[in-house]
């Protein structure tokens, strides 16, 4: 089980002013972006939303995070605003099972990744701890110095020692890992801004010899709205990511429609996963069914009318094609999804209907 604790700190225009990370971006709130990461894991999980009473019943965000997912969520609720998220997270300690994983994260940041490999990553590197990363030297952020295997000797907030900028993203192997780095840390008492903050509490591991990784992402798939600017430019890049899926999903046809294998293989994971989701098929067509077991796809000769192909998601579309052959139709629908990291596509689900 992984535990993905969201602290939210109580504006002080709770009552008067709108809540930033509650606004929407293309039909969808900030808030609703932050959680497209952490929905894609394929492991079980469990989400603490920790902020004050007045806080979660002024917004009802406990109602607001169950529309998007249908995970257990927890609420820590806080008589007031603490002295930072380490401090707010700790109020909640009899919540927590501290022998499961942790994840914190925040409620205004959009990442373009697959964290499962992250968090496969952090593991494999035998991390107590880790953090995603990218190239900055903004002194908005939290910086890591990093040895060359990518393991961090120490962090400092808001000054940027390396160009090595932390996410709000923050691994824990388990519980007491993290109890243990947030209760040294405050009792050191080294403010920042008359505030304590979560990636400096790492260095109490660091201190103790215990592994903590950085893992590194490209600048361009990390958003943290705290700007107009920054909101235009992921408007901008989640409508130039629609244009890239359905462009891909009409090249990927006309490889069918023009029998181009070779070009095909690179538009294709090597990897792919093929499922037919109805029994109707035909001669040849199921060939291409094992593909993702090193066998060839099969292409089948025919007049290929494209119908339409739309976005469902940021990943995925819908290729609607007529297939003719020796007379007889095919209406064909395929779920195209696309791998977050390569842009290559990881799975094809196809239904076939015999038309005439």
């Amino acid at each position: 089980m992984l535990n993905i604790i969201i602290p939210i700190f109580e504006p002080k225009n709770l009552e008067t002013g709108s809540i930033d990370f509650l606004k929407n971006i293309k039909n969808k709130s900030i808030f609703a972006w932050s959680l497209d990461h952490l929905e894609k894991l394929n492991l079980e999980k469990r989400y603490f939303i920790v902020s004050t009473d007045k806080f979660i019943s002024s917004t009802h965000i406990d109602k607001i995070i169950s529309l998007y997912t249908s995970s257990e969520v927890k609420l820590i609720r806080l008589s007031k605003n603490t002295m930072g998220a380490p401090c707010a997270i700790l109020m909640g300690i009899d919540n927590y099972k501290l022998d499961e994983e942790f994840l914190i994260t925040s409620p205004d940041q959009f990442i373009d990744i697959d964290l499962n490999y992250h968090l496969n990553l952090f593991k494999e590197k035998n991390a107590v701890a880790g953090t995603v990363g990218f190239n900055s030297i903004n002194s908005k952020w939290s910086y890591g110095e990093i040895n060359n295997e990518s393991y961090i000797n120490r962090i400092v907030e808001k000054i940027p020692i390396s160009n090595n900028a932390l996410t709000s993203t923050y691994y824990f192997k388990n519980g007491n890992y993290m109890v243990e780095a947030f209760s040294d840390y405050i009792l050191r008492g080294e403010l920042t801004n008359d505030k304590y903050y979560i990636a400096p509490s790492l260095n109490e591991l660091i201190i103790k010899n215990h592994n903590v990784f950085y893992s590194k992402i490209a600048s361009e798939k990390y958003f943290n709205f705290f700007s107009e600017d920054v909101k235009q430019n992921f408007l901008n890049y989640i409508n130039q990511k629609e244009d890239k899926i359905i462009h891909f999903s009409r090249e990927y046809f006309n490889c069918l429609k023009n029998q181009d294998y070779l070009k095909l293989k690179l538009l294709l994971s090597s990897d792919v996963n093929i499922t037919l989701l109805n029994e109707e098929s035909f001669e040849g067509f199921n060939l291409n069914l094992n593909y993702g077991n090193n066998k060839e796809y099969g292409l089948i000769e025919g007049n290929y009318l494209l119908e339409n192909i739309f976005k469902i998601d940021d990943q995925s579309t819908y290729c609607n094609y007529i297939l003719i052959i020796n007379s007889k139709k095919y209406e064909i629908i395929e779920k195209i999804s696309f791998d977050n990291i390569t842009s290559k596509i990881q799975v094809i689900k196809r239904f076939i209907n015999v038309a005439n």
